[in-house]
C-alpha cells in the first residue's frame, strides 16, 4: 500500500519510520524543498492547491491523509476525485476552526470545556467574568503547539492579552482552563483490499497517556 501525506515535516517523518516496518509505502507533498521526508520518503515539492503537483503526488497512491490539521481544505478535496481521503474532508474544515469544532462537540453531545467567542474588548470583559480565571484565549484558526494562544491567571495577563491579540478580533475563543491528569487514546487500522476495496476494522483497546 502506498499512503500519500500531505505535509512533510517531523510528524510525517515520524509516520513514515512507524510504517515501514508494517510494509507500508508513501509518498509526500510539501513546499518546502528542505521538508526532512525528502530523506526517508519520496517527496513531492509544491504548493498544496497546485493541480499539477497534486496529480503527480495522488498517481498511484492507494489512500491519502493529513500531517497536520491546517492543510488547505481546497487541496484535500481536489484530492477526493483522484483517491480515497481519510480523515474525511468534512472532519478536516470543521477541525481547522475552533468555533465550529466547539459546536459540533456540543451537537454531537461531547463533552467540552466551556467557551465563548470574543470579537470585541467588550466581549473579551464579559468572557473572563463569565468563564472566570485562568482562562485560555486560542486563535480560530492556525493556532497549536502554544501558538496563537494565551494562558490567562491574573488580571493583568488579561490586560496584556488585550494589548497582544487587537490583530486576531473576530477569530479568538476565550475557553475555561481545564487541568487534566491522563488523556485516553484510542487506535483504530483500516485495511481496505481487492478491486471492490472490501474494507476491515481493527480497534484496539482504550490506553492513557498520564500528565
Amino acid at each position: 500500500m502506498i499512503i500519500g501525506i500531505l505535509g512533510g515535516g517531523q510528524l510525517g517523518y515520524m509516520l513514515a519510520l512507524a510504517g515501514y516496518p508494517l510494509g507500508l509505502r508513501f509518498r509526500f507533498l510539501d513546499p518546502s524543498p528542505e521538508a526532512p521526508v525528502g530523506r526517508i520518503a519520496p517527496r513531492v515539492t509544491g504548493d498544496y492547491e497546485d493541480e499539477h503537483a497534486l496529480e503527480r503526488f495522488a498517481h498511484g497512491l492507494h489512500v491519502v491523509t493529513y500531517e497536520f490539521e491546517n492543510v488547505p481544505v481546497e487541496a484535500a478535496r481536489r484530492l477526493t476525485k483522484r483517491v480515497e481521503v481519510y480523515p474525511p474532508v468534512a472532519a478536516l474544515e470543521e477541525a481547522q476552526n475552533r468555533v465550529r469544532e466547539k459546536r459540533l462537540f456540543q451537537k454531537l453531545g461531547i463533552a467540552a470545556t466551556e467557551y465563548a467567542e470574543v470579537g470585541s474588548r467588550g466581549e473579551l470583559d464579559a468572557a473572563v467574568r463569565r468563564i472566570g480565571l485562568p482562562s485560555v484565549l486560542k486563535t480560530c484558526r492556525m493556532g497549536y503547539d502554544g501558538k496563537g494562544q494565551w494562558l490567562l491567571r491574573t488580571s493583568k495577563d488579561v490586560e496584556k492579552a488585550r494589548a497582544e491579540i487587537i490583530r486576531w478580533w473576530r477569530i479568538i475563543t476565550a475557553e475555561e482552563f481545564c487541568g487534566f491528569r491522563l488523556h485516553p487514546r484510542r487506535m483504530r487500522r483500516r485495511v481496505c483490499r481487492g478491486r471492490r476495496k472490501r474494507r476491515r476494522e481493527r480497534c484496539w483497546k482504550n490506553w492513557n497517556t498520564w500528565a
